[in-house]
């Protein structure tokens, strides 16, 4: 366990150097825009769901590069998005005996779904915003989904946002 800790803590690090957090990362094209506001404060932070902050970074840049990626061919020709994640609490949670969580194993069950705060605005080629608003993302129904991949940590999460990117950038 002690390894693949270190392991985390170094490619965070890693990938941290090329794209730190807290300011605004942009695809190559500028069209998809994440930030993550005062990630610290998240809940699963808050409620000590990430025993390192590597580990919660880690997470975070995955997550950023993974709506970038998703979000772009979505987008109309010249559009923009910019999208300022206010808080994520990840599906499940730890047993509340257990001290270190990154030790314990993530408890996953239907009453623990994924929750995702986010402020968004869809900009037009010249300029004009197109849509703009805040959204409180929730899926109960997520253990019925088939996720895109059964190991990755983030599967729920990131169901939650590809729903959301379908039905608004429909």
């Amino acid at each position: 366990m002690k390894t693949i800790r270190t392991v985390l803590s170094a490619a965070a690090l890693a990938v941290l150097v090329a794209a730190p957090l807290g300011t605004s990362a942009a695809t190559p094209d500028g069209r998809v825009s994440v930030r993550f506001v005062q990630p610290e404060r998240f809940t699963d932070v808050r409620d000590r769901a990430h025993g390192f902050e590597s580990v919660r970074d880690a997470y975070l840049v995955d997550l950023q590069s993974w709506l970038e990626r998703r979000a772009t061919p979505l987008l109309g020709a010249g559009q923009r998005l910019e999208l300022s994640v206010t808080d994520i609490d990840m599906a499940g949670d730890f047993e509340p005996l257990r001290r270190a969580p990154v030790d314990s194993p993530r408890i996953v069950r239907d009453v623990t779904p994924p929750r995702i705060d986010l402020d968004f605005k869809l900009v037009s080629a010249d300029g004009q915003v197109v849509r703009s608003g805040s959204r409180k993302l929730r899926d109960l129904a997520f253990l019925s989904r088939l996720p895109e991949s059964r190991s990755d940590p983030l599967r729920f999460e990131k169901g939650l946002l590809a729903d959301w990117l379908a039905r608004e950038l429909r």
